[in-house]
């Protein structure tokens, strides 16, 4: 069973990461719906590809592989010597983006990333 918590955490930590922010914030800082998009972000991804992820993927690698994958950012599921990393990343890539990880007044947004709730 997947915890969908550490998999929306760590897809938020990645994108705080790849953005060098990971040193001036942290996944607490980000703003509330935002939180919530990647929440509806990470459920979809699971819908499509939970029977592709095997015991051997961890959650933190998904979340973490996910924004990756999605970002366009050149590494993420297919480089992991894991089962079905092809087709997982083939699902993850359907719904790329490109979204901008900013700071204002101390809270972390990401802005371009579907869908507005």
């Amino acid at each position: 069973m997947r915890n969908l918590a550490d998999i929306v955490t760590n897809y938020l930590a990645a994108a705080l990461w790849t953005n060098e922010m990971d040193e001036f914030s942290a996944v607490c800082d980000i703003d509330t719906d935002t939180k919530a998009e990647a929440t509806v972000h990470c459920q979809r991804f699971l819908k499509e590809a939970d029977s592709l992820l095997t015991e051997e993927w961890t959650d933190e690698q998904i979340g973490h592989d996910l924004w990756l994958t999605r970002g366009g950012h050149g590494a993420g599921f297919w480089d992991r010597n894991k089962p079905n990393a092809k087709e997982i990343s083939e699902i993850a890539s359907k719904n790329e983006f490109h979204g901008l990880v900013f700071e204002a007044d101390g809270v972390v947004y990401i802005d371009g990333d579907e869908p507005k709730l």
